[in-house]
């Protein structure tokens, strides 16, 4: 888990922001932002859940990889990026086909 902020540095409430985008060959595909309120004792955790429609499936074929960007920011200042890439696929157990990868 990456250590984004040291909060104990701030004497007073702060507010930070977490901007989370979804990008599929620089095209962004989704985004979504989440406000908190925090004072130098407390713990957070961001949680969210974002939409891909009809997202390009990952495969050993054809790897097909996304990337989320996400932004904090502390008081309207960007203070830490990070980029994490990602594949979409399906996986399946059938008792008839086996292990089934993107229906396949």
């Amino acid at each position: 888990m990456r250590d984004y902020l040291k909060i104990t540095k701030y004497k007073e409430a702060k507010n930070i922001v977490l901007k989370t985008t979804v990008l599929f060959n620089n095209e962004k595909i989704t985004k979504n932002s989440n406000n908190l309120n925090i004072t130098t004792k407390n713990e957070f955790t961001f949680s969210e859940t974002l939409k891909v429609d009809n997202p390009k499936l990952w495969s050993v074929e054809n790897p097909q990889l996304y990337t989320i960007l996400s932004e904090i920011y502390i008081d309207n200042q960007l203070v830490d990026t990070y980029k994490t890439p990602f594949g979409i696929r399906t996986f399946k157990f059938d008792l008839d086909k086996g292990f089934l990868l993107n229906s396949k």
